[in-house]
């Protein structure tokens, strides 16, 4: 196609090659001088222009949004509450036996299981922590404040959470943020 030329920030256009036009206007006129017509007046003519006047259109436009995407990729869902992810990281230390630490799993894994199956979660992990015994770490990602204070809510979590409590060793800790707080570290 063409070189993509940008003279300032805001306005993109692109400079087609000649070739192809040259032949076809060398053509066209030859055509149009034999039946005494101006080249510029010819429906071929308008047409030819009118189509690499669009083409050049969509391709400026499609630049400009994907220039602005890069620049700015958040900025499509500033004004939406789609994006309002939240991330929940919970630190649960647990004082149990090798039987209670059996049922713990199971019941974990129970846990995560209906909550991916039936509440609305993006992201669904527990881990032992490998420096802390009997400590568990969950990590979630939900879409939304709400869909997490639903599945708080659910009677798959209400059974898990009236196991888990009377076995807690310490303080739970729990930490949300929105997932847009979070950023790549550089």
């Amino acid at each position: 196609m063409g070189n993509v030329v940008r003279p300032d920030w805001m306005f993109c256009y692109v400079v087609m090659p000649s070739l192809h036009r040259s032949r076809a206007t060398a053509l066209l006129q030859r055509i149009q001088k034999q039946h005494g017509q101006d080249v510029h007046d010819s429906p071929i003519f308008v047409q030819e222009r009118t189509k690499q006047v669009f083409i050049a259109f969509v391709v400026s436009l499609a630049v400009l949004v994907l220039s602005l995407g890069m620049v700015h990729p958040r900025s499509a869902f500033a004004a939406s509450d789609v994006r309002s992810e939240v991330r929940v990281v919970g630190r649960l230390p647990l004082k149990l036996d090798s039987a209670q630490h059996a049922e713990f799993i199971t019941k974990t894994k129970e846990l995560a299981r209906l909550t991916r199956v039936n509440d609305e979660v993006v992201s669904y992990s527990c881990n032992s922590d490998i420096e802390t015994p009997n400590t568990y770490v969950f990590e979630e990602v939900w879409p939304s404040e709400q869909a997490l204070k639903s599945h708080l809510e659910t009677d798959h979590f209400r059974s898990w959470w009236s196991w888990v409590e009377p076995h807690l060793s310490g303080e739970l800790v729990i930490n949300i943020a929105a997932l847009d707080d979070f950023h790549e570290l550089r």
